[in-house]
């Protein structure tokens, strides 16, 4: 299933959130192709990947969307700032959960983004590859 085959079987709410979650996504990191994968137990999710390694992430869940990064798992500052402007989401080590976009908000979703894409992902990278090999 690619991308667009993927949205057109949500929700138009879901499927609201998922189209404007990855327009910010290609809009402030270039360096990530999306395809349509499984995080954690949710077969069907968008995919973020760097070079073939996992970035970015969001899945819909019977109770709310999980956008996982690897980003803010590398770099925990980034993800400190974002939590500093979005009081009402709950946050995990490497993935934080919200029902809207009003919940979201989107203006610190935006800031968290750019920061995000503008942390140096290549030792993650290569810590991945060399575990493939």
């Amino acid at each position: 299933m690619n991308v667009s085959e993927f949205l057109s079987v949500q929700t138009n709410e879901a499927k609201d959130i998922f189209e404007t979650v990855d327009m910010l996504i290609r809009k402030y990191d270039k360096t990530v192709i999306a395809e349509v994968g499984s995080i954690m137990s949710v077969e069907e999710a968008l995919v973020y990947k760097q070079e073939n390694v996992f970035k970015y992430g969001l899945t819909l869940t019977k109770h709310h969307f999980s956008y996982h990064s690897m980003v803010m798992y590398a770099y925990p500052k980034v993800l400190e700032d974002f939590k500093k402007t979005s009081k009402s989401i709950k946050f995990q080590k490497g993935c934080f959960n919200f029902k809207t976009l009003e919940q979201l908000n989107l203006s610190s979703f935006e800031v968290f983004l750019k920061n995000s894409a503008q942390q140096d992902f290549t030792s993650v990278i290569k810590h991945y590859q060399n575990k493939k090999k």
